[in-house]
C-alpha cells in the first residue's frame, strides 16, 4: 500500500477531530453514550476516507420523540465544520403524494458546489414518506422516487429553479426575431445587415410589452456619429449562453465566434437549442455524501402511546433496550416496500427512552448551565437545594416524551420565577452576592446572602405546578377503592411470582388512569404457568374489590383488566395450544395451519378464567390482613415503593417463604438452565 505521510497526518487529524466531536456530544447528550460510539464507528470510514465513496453512506437513527436525535445531528455538523456543506429535510412536508413536493424541486445549481464532493444531508421525520398504507395497500409516490435514488446512488436529476424565466426570455424573443424576418430583416454574421430601423422598431416595441432584453444591446448611446453593428440575438444573452453551453465551447469567445457566424434561421434555430438545453434535467453527484435517515417508530416503541408521568422511566428504558435491528425491520415493513427498506441497509442505531438517571442528568446540566450564566452576568451564586431538582423531575418527566417537557418545566420553573425574585436582588443592589434556592410546601423559597455570608432577606413564592398538584393523595373514597384494587394486584403477582413489583401508586397525574402497579416481571419466554399468573394477577384487582367492598359494590376500573385476563387466556388455548389440545385455533380456518373454533374451545376459556378466579379469591382470603394493611396504606399514601412492599408482604403474609422474604429476580423466574443441569446430574448417576 502506498500512502504518504503528509495523507497519514491528515487521516490521524481528521480522527482527532471525529473523536473530540462525539466526546463533546456525550456532554451535552445524556443516555445515549452507546448511540454515540456506534455513530463514530459508522462515521469514520466515511469521515476519514470520503474519496472512497462511490455511493451514499448511509445511518439510521431511530427512537421515541424527544430523545435528541436530531439535535445531536445538528450540533455534530457544528463541531465538524460542516454547516456550508449540509443539508436538512424535514420529510413531514413530502410526505402528501402531490408533484408540488418532489424533492428534486429544492435542487439547482447553487448546490453545485456540492457536486461529487462530501457532505452531510438529514432525511428527518422519515417515517411521514410512506408506501405502505395503513391498510397494507402499496402506494404510487413518483413524487418520491427520486428520494430513494438519493438514498441509493446520490444521485440526483433536478431542473433549473429559475429556468421557467430564461425559457420565457427565448420564447419571447424568437417570436419577435421570426416576426423582423417575416418582414424583410437580413441578417448576415450574427448582425442585422437590411431593415435595421424596421428590426429595431419591431424588437424594441416586443421588448418593451414582454421581459426579454433588448433597449442596452443595439446601438450606442454615447457617440451618434459611431455606427455599430445591430446584432441580432442581444449580447446581453451571451454569459448565460455560456454557462448553458459550457461543455461544447472552450471559452466565452469561441461562443461569441459561433453565435456572429449565424444568419436569421440559424440563429433562430440556436436559440431554440437554447431552451431544449435548460429544459434538460441536470445531475447533482452526492454519491460522496453521509446521509442521516432520522424517524419515529412508534409501533416498535409500544409504550410510546402512554402519556402517564407516572410510568418508571428505568421500566420502559430497559425495555427500549430490548429493540433489535429485526423489530425495527419489521416496522419498516408496515410503511415501506421491501426494496425500499434494502436501501436503508443494516446500520440502525436504535435510542432507548431515558431512564431516571438520564433525566436527572438533564435537570443537573441545565440548572448548571444556568448557574454560569448567572455568575458571568451578575456575580450572583446560585444554590439549588435537591428539593429543587426535585420538583423539577416530578413536574417535567413524562417517561415517553424524552427531554422537550422537562425543558420547558426548567425554563418555566427556574427562569420564570428568577426573574421575580431579581427585583428584590436588584433593590439591594450589590450586597447580594449568594442565593440559595429550595422548595418546599409547593413553594419556592430564597434566602439572599451578601459577601459576609449573612442572611439579608428571606423570600417565597407559591408554585403554580400542573403535574404533581394531580398527584397529592386525596385520601378520599376514590383513592380508597384504587388502593384495595392495586394491592390485590400486587400482592397476587408477587405471591405467584416471587418478584416484587416496582411500585404500587394509588393517586396518579393521569386522572384516566386510577392508579397501577408496576410490575418487573419477565417477558423473554411465554409458558403456562407464566400466563396463569398473568391472568390471576389480572383478576386480582376485581376480585380485591368483592371480597372488601361486596359484589355490588366493584367499580368500572375491572373492565381493562377483564380484556388481559381472556386475552391471556385465549392465547393459552387458541394460540399456544397449552389446552386439551394442541392445535392452532381460530375464527377462520382457511389455512391450513389453523383449526376453526368450536364451543368446547370458549368452554376451555371460560374454565380457566373461572378457575383463576377462584385461586385469586382464596389466595387473598388467606392473606386478607396483608391485603387490608396494604390498601390502608395506600388510601392515605399516593404510592408505595419495592422495600415498603417488601416489607408489609413479610409483616402480614401468611405464605411460609414470604415470611422469610424467599423472593427472586426476574432472572431467576424460568430456571430452565438450572433443571437441565440437575437433569443432567441425575443422568450422570
Amino acid at each position: 500500500m502506498k500512502i504518504s505521510s503528509q495523507k497519514i497526518r491528515e487521516i490521524e487529524k481528521k480522527r482527532v477531530e471525529l473523536s473530540r466531536a462525539m466526546a463533546e456530544l456525550k456532554k451535552q447528550f445524556f443516555g445515549i453514550d452507546t448511540i454515540l460510539e456506534q455513530m463514530e464507528h459508522s462515521m469514520e470510514p466515511w469521515f476519514l476516507f470520503p474519496e472512497a465513496s462511490f455511493r451514499p453512506y448511509v445511518i439510521n437513527l431511530w427512537g421515541m420523540t424527544g430523545c435528541g436525535k436530531t439535535a445531536v445531528i445538528r450540533k455534530l455538523i457544528e463541531l465538524l465544520g460542516y454547516e456550508k456543506r449540509f443539508l436538512y429535510f424535514d420529510m413531514g412536508g413530502y410526505g402528501q403524494n402531490t408533484k408540488s413536493n418532489a424533492l428534486n424541486y429544492f435542487f439547482d445549481d447553487d448546490l453545485n458546489y456540492l457536486n461529487n464532493q462530501p457532505c452531510i444531508i438529514c432525511l428527518d421525520e422519515f417515517q411521514h414518506l410512506r408506501t405502505i398504507s395503513e391498510d397494507f395497500r402499496e402506494t404510487e409516490r413518483p413524487d418520491i422516487r427520486v428520494v430513494w435514488e438519493l438514498i441509493d446512488t446520490g444521485k440526483m436529476e433536478y431542473t433549473y429553479t429559475y429556468g421557467w424565466s430564461f425559457i420565457q426570455e427565448m420564447n419571447q424573443l424568437i417570436q419577435f426575431l421570426n416576426l423582423s424576418l417575416k418582414n424583410n430583416v437580413k441578417v448576415q454574421n450574427g448582425v442585422v445587415i437590411n431593415g435595421n430601423e424596421l428590426f429595431q422598431k419591431i424588437v424594441g416595441e416586443g421588448a418593451s410589452n414582454y421581459r426579454f432584453r433588448f433597449e442596452n444591446n443595439y446601438k450606442s448611446n454615447s457617440d451618434e456619429t459611431e455606427i455599430k453593428p445591430t446584432y441580432f440575438i442581444p449580447r446581453s444573452y451571451y454569459e448565460d449562453f455560456y454557462n448553458l453551453f459550457a461543455d461544447e465551447y472552450k471559452n466565452l469567445f469561441e461562443l461569441e465566434k459561433h453565435i456572429l457566424s449565424l444568419n436569421g434561421n440559424q440563429s433562430i434555430e440556436f436559440l431554440k437549442n437554447a431552451i431544449r438545453k435548460r429544459n434538460q434535467p441536470k445531475v447533482l453527484d452526492l454519491s460522496k455524501a453521509l446521509i442521516f435517515i432520522v424517524g419515529n417508530l412508534d409501533e416498535a416503541y409500544v409504550m410510546s402511546h402512554d402519556l402517564n408521568p407516572d410510568d418508571d422511566p428505568d421500566v420502559l428504558h430497559e425495555y427500549s433496550k430490548g429493540i433489535t435491528i429485526i423489530e425495527i425491520k419489521k416496522e419498516l415493513r408496515k410503511r415501506f416496500r421491501l426494496e425500499q427498506i434494502a436501501r436503508f441497509g443494516n446500520n440502525h442505531l436504535i435510542y432507548p427512552s431515558f431512564d431516571v438517571q438520564t433525566f436527572r442528568q438533564i435537570i443537573d446540566f441545565h440548572l448548571t448551565n444556568f448557574k454560569k450564566r448567572i455568575k458571568e452576568n451578575f456575580e450572583l451564586e446560585i444554590d439549588f437545594r435537591q428539593s429543587v431538582y426535585d420538583i423539577i423531575y416530578k413536574e417535567g418527566v413524562f417517561p415517553t416524551q424524552g427531554a422537550r417537557p422537562l425543558l420547558t418545566t426548567i425554563n418555566l420553573l427556574i427562569d420564570s420565577y428568577f426573574s421575580k425574585v431579581m427585583g428584590n436582588i436588584i433593590r439591594h443592589r450589590s450586597e447580594v452576592t449568594k442565593l440559595v434556592w429550595d422548595y418546599s410546601d409547593k413553594k419556592f423559597n430564597f434566602q439572599l446572602y451578601n459577601f459576609k455570608d449573612e442572611l439579608i432577606e428571606e423570600l417565597n413564592y407559591e408554585v403554580a405546578l400542573q403535574v404533581e398538584s394531580q398527584r397529592f393523595s386525596k385520601q378520599d373514597d376514590k383513592q380508597a377503592l384504587i388502593a384495595v384494587h392495586e394491592s390485590g394486584h400486587a400482592i397476587v403477582s408477587t405471591l405467584r411470582t416471587r418478584i416484587l413489583p416496582r411500585e404500587i401508586i394509588s393517586v396518579t397525574a393521569d386522572s384516566d388512569s386510577g392508579g397501577r402497579y408496576l410490575s418487573d416481571l419477565p417477558k423473554e419466554i411465554i409458558t403456562k404457568k407464566y400466563l396463569m399468573s398473568l391472568i390471576e394477577t389480572s383478576l386480582a384487582g376485581y376480585v380485591a374489590e368483592k371480597l372488601i367492598f361486596g359484589e355490588n359494590d366493584t367499580s368500572h376500573g375491572v373492565e381493562q383488566d377483564l380484556g388481559k385476563a381472556t386475552a391471556y387466556a385465549s392465547d393459552l388455548i387458541k394460540k399456544f395450544g397449552m389446552g386439551d389440545y394442541r392445535q392452532r385455533i381460530g375464527v377462520d380456518a382457511s389455512d391450513n395451519d389453523i383449526i376453526q373454533q368450536d364451543k368446547n374451545h370458549q368452554l376451555q376459556i371460560m374454565n380457566i378464567i373461572n378457575q383463576c378466579e377462584k385461586n385469586v379469591e382464596e389466595l387473598l382470603r388467606n392473606n386478607m390482613k396483608l391485603l387490608l394493611e396494604m390498601a390502608n396504606y395506600l388510601s392515605v399514601n399516593n404510592k408505595m415503593d419495592s422495600e415498603k412492599i417488601r416489607e408489609y408482604i413479610m409483616t402480614y403474609s401468611v405464605e411460609p417463604w414470604a415470611i422469610s422474604g424467599q423472593f427472586i429476580k426476574k432472572e431467576e423466574y424460568y430456571g430452565y438452565k438450572r433443571v437441565l443441569e440437575e437433569k443432567l446430574k441425575e443422568t450422570g448417576k
